[in-house]
Formats: C-alpha cells, structure tokens, sequence
C-alpha cells in the first residue's frame, strides 16, 4: 500500500511520481499554506480543507472554475463546498437576491418576509414537512432534531447508522475512528442491517426517542439502502413510538421533494441544509404541525426553547430561496440523467481497462464515488473501510495534477452549470487519474 502517513512536504525518494508532479504544479500554494497556517492551526478552519502534502489555495469561483491563490490557476471544481453550491459560484440570480438583501440589512431580531417566503417554498416541495425552524448548519439542524424528538417523546437514547454523518457534535458524529466521541444515549448499529435494528429495539425500545438516517450515505460512501430498509425503519420506529429523522442534508438535491419521496417514507422530522442555503450558511428542521407545534408559544403551554443570534439571516434566506426557485423539477431531471450519463462513461472506462473488480464507481443523482477496494457490493461502513485510503488520497492528488478538484475521499459533485467541455474534463481526468494511481497501461478507450 502506498502510504501518505508521512508529511509530503518532506521530500522522499518513495513518494509516487504524481506527488512529485503535485508539489511542483502547486509549488506556490505550499508558500500560502505556510501563510496561513501561522494564524490557522494546519492552515485552515475546517478538517476537510487540509490534505497532503498541502492543500491548495483559492481566491476565487466563477461557474463551476475555481482561481488559485497566489498564482491565477484554474481547476473545475467538482468538489463544490461538498454539494453547498448547486448552481456554481456567482450565479447571476443569486447574487442578485443577496446583493438586495445586503442593501435593506441582514440580521433582525425579529421575523422577516424573506424567512417566511423560503419556509414556504421548502413547506410546498416536501410534502412531510409543513413547518420549520431555521438553524446555521446541518449540524444545528441535526442537533435540533434530536433535541425535539427527546422533548416529545420524554426519552433520552437515539439510533444511527455506522459511518453516517449527521454533523460534527459528539452526540450525533457517528464515524467509528480513534477520534469519535462516546455518548451514553447513541446507539450506532451497521448500515442495512435491519437485524441489528430490531434487536436494539427489541432491548431499548423504551428509551429510545429517535432513529436518524441518511436517505442513503452521502459521506460515508454514497452507499444504497437495500430494498425495503426505509420502510422497515419506519415500521419499527413506529412500533415503539420512536419518531423517524431524515437527514436530507446531502440528499435533497437527488430528489425534487427529497429522497423520502423516492424511498415511500413520511419521516416525522426532516433536516435539511446545503442547497437550501443557495451557499450560504443554514440548516432547517421541519415536519409536520402536530409535531412542530412543540415549538409554538400560541399552542404549547411550555414550548420548547430554540434560537439563536444567526438564526433566519436575510442573505441565507434570499439565496436559499432563490436557489430552490432554480432548481425546478425539470433541472433536477436534468442533472440526475447527467450523473447517470457520467457514471456510465466512467464505468466504460473501468470496463475497457480490466479494472470493475478494483475500483467500485458508485452513483446517486449528481453525485459519483470511486472506490479503490475488491469488495462489492458495498453495504455498510465495514466494506467501505477495505477500500485502499492512501489509493483514495492519491487518486484526489492526481485529479488536481490534471486541472479537476474532487474531495479527498474521490466523491465527485456536479453542478447545473457544468457544460459539455466541462464534463468531458472531468471523465477525462477520471480516466488519466486511474492511469496515475494504478499504472494502468494506456489503451484507446
């Protein structure tokens, strides 16, 4: 295995050529990194933006191009703030509604139109969900959830899936690693293992207020839920009077109404985030009136408490609003048939270059994760964990090599304004990345 636990910026005989060829490409991003990282432990302000042997800088977006800090470089990005930015950076009608709402003021304390104009369009798309409360993050609007499904229920313990991820609180952050935080109330049971489920139940039914999962894992693999699993969840969950979450956080863009549609589930909450943001911060919970109403001081002798300085901030509002407006059935049509497309080029060239049994190409919407692993399918978080980490690192090292930002893990994220050429960049640099990592010898595809 080729191993990244050492600090690239240390020069080693060993280290792969594509390495090589990526601290010479970015060589002036290397200076920038050492800039930043004098005021920002490791050069950054989130895990994610750091990679070996130094991440690259950016000064700006434009569509779906990104320009490099110091030097003006241009890469596509195919990473996309991991599914925040849905139209691009600076889509003209975007920022059109933030500018106007800079120009009338962005925080008040007290409710707005523009709050209300962006519950209203989520409330019509998402049939479960009638009203919401905003937050600033999906890890808020997870936390919340969690929060209110105790507050109704009266009870304290929650399940979730190994490997899914609903934010980065020690309550809800689920990734079985050294750095995962225990908590006396989570119960983490494997991912399609409806076995596991019941037995939980079977023992903790009781105390147990809420179930929490993704439609399907985004960052835990882009993994499927096999048939059947989401309607078994909601009929255990209801067997016990445990209230089902839907984190549509990550899913919401593969689905005009969201991936419950899809999947035939009515969830008793659902949270929401990413593109309803128009990328800008927020998170969302909603649901429907009886099980909001918890929340409203006219109905509920003792509502339950929530707020926050940011909580509603116009620009969020606008942009999200604005954001979902774009995003029509139609579109969402448009861009699932897109990633489909993607996926069956990049699929050709696994099939021309003998590589399906190495490398698992997986897809859902617009969404497209390389696998470097023997193991399929892949189910849950274990057959995740065999696929080759320091494969993964390089094969992200190498798609920069070739002009194309796809995150860390090799998820790759499309945007409605990704043409042709664009496209054909990034299969392009899908297949020169595979000839990169593995030395795969070159055949006319």
């Amino acid at each position: 295995s080729l191993s990244l636990h050492h600090p690239f910026h240390m020069e080693r005989e060993s280290d792969p050529p594509l390495v090589h060829t990526y601290k010479s490409k970015y060589s002036d991003s290397e200076a920038q990194h050492r800039t930043f990282a004098e005021y920002m432990p490791g050069g950054n302000t989130k895990s994610l933006s750091f990679w070996r042997p130094f991440p690259i800088a950016v000064r700006s977006g434009r569509g779906c191009k990104l320009t490099l800090d110091p030097t003006g470089q241009e890469v596509l990005d195919a990473m996309n703030a991991y599914g925040a930015v849905l139209h691009g950076h600076c889509h003209p009608h975007i920022d059109r509604a933030v500018k106007a709402a800079v120009d009338r003021g962005v925080l008040f304390a007290a409710p707005t139109r523009a709050q209300h104009e962006l519950a209203r369009t989520i409330c019509t798309r998402i049939p479960s969900v009638e009203q919401v409360r905003f937050a600033n993050s999906g890890t808020e609007a997870c936390l919340i959830a969690i929060r209110t499904a105790r507050a109704i229920t009266g009870r304290k313990k929650f399940v979730a899936f190994a490997g899914g991820y609903h934010g980065l609180s020690d309550t809800l952050y689920p990734f079985l690693h050294a750095s995962t935080p225990k908590h006396p109330d989570k119960i983490i049971v494997p991912w399609n293992d409806l076995a596991a489920v019941e037995a939980v139940f079977a023992k903790f039914g009781s105390e147990i207020a809420a179930l929490i999962t993704e439609p399907f894992f985004g960052a835990g693999g882009l993994l499927t839920p096999d048939e059947g699993f989401h309607p078994a969840l909601r009929r255990i969950t209801r067997q016990y009077g445990a209230l089902l979450i839907f984190d549509e956080i990550f899913s919401l863009r593969c689905a005009y109404a969201g991936m419950q549609s899809v999947y035939g589930v009515t969830p008793d909450l659902t949270c929401l985030g990413k593109i309803i943001g128009g990328g800008f911060p927020i998170g969302a919970v909603g649901g429907p009136r009886a099980t909001m109403k918890i929340y409203d001081p006219e109905s509920t002798a003792e509502p339950l408490y929530h707020s926050g300085t940011f909580n509603g901030h116009e620009t969020s509002m606008e942009a999200g609003k604005c954001s979902l407006e774009l995003y029509t059935p139609e579109e969402v049509e448009r861009m699932n048939d897109l990633g489909a497309a993607v996926a069956q080029r990049m699929r050709q060239i696994l099939q021309q270059r003998h590589l399906t049994e190495s490398v698992q190409l997986h897809h859902v919407g617009s969404y497209l994760q390389v696998h470097f692993t023997h193991r399929h399918p892949l189910r849950n978080h274990a057959d995740v964990g065999t696929a080759d980490r320091d494969r993964h690192r390089l094969f992200h090292l190498a798609m920069l090599n070739h002009n194309v930002l796809v995150t860390t893990r090799g998820l790759m994220i499309l945007t409605t304004v990704m043409g042709s050429e664009d496209i054909d960049q990034l299969v392009d640099a899908f297949e020169a990345s595979l000839v990169d990592v593995l030395g795969v010898s070159v055949r006319s595809v």
